[in-house]
């Protein structure tokens, strides 16, 4: 298990993971959403690319889908979470104006 860090450098993610750092750069390419941000030219990745490398390989190596079908599955489930926190975000407003009005009343 990674230890809990801010950032993880390549080297510690091939390591774990055990693959090869072209691998991991080619997925890269192949998933716009894994963009690690670079710091002195060296790539440095999140917790948050860490669980999405986490699902990619699960959806590639354990579930055998194709890196085309595993990127597809993982852009309609982020679709479906900002359509979802679109709905929450408009829920609360409106949970907002009702209590307004609430008070208006009172």
């Amino acid at each position: 298990m990674l230890p809990e860090k801010l950032y993880y450098e390549i080297n510690e993610l091939v390591a774990h993971f055990g693959l090869e750092a072209s691998t991991l750069r080619y997925w890269e390419k192949e998933f716009p959403m894994l963009k690690p941000a670079k710091r002195s030219g060296d790539r440095i990745y999140t917790p948050d690319d860490v669980a999405l490398l986490t699902d990619i390989i699960d959806l590639v190596k354990n579930k055998k889908y194709t890196l085309k079908g595993a990127r597809v599955h993982l852009e309609t489930q982020h679709s479906r979470q900002i359509k979802i926190n679109r709905s929450l975000r408009q829920l609360e407003e409106i949970k907002n104006y009702l209590t307004q009005l609430r008070e208006l009343v009172e």
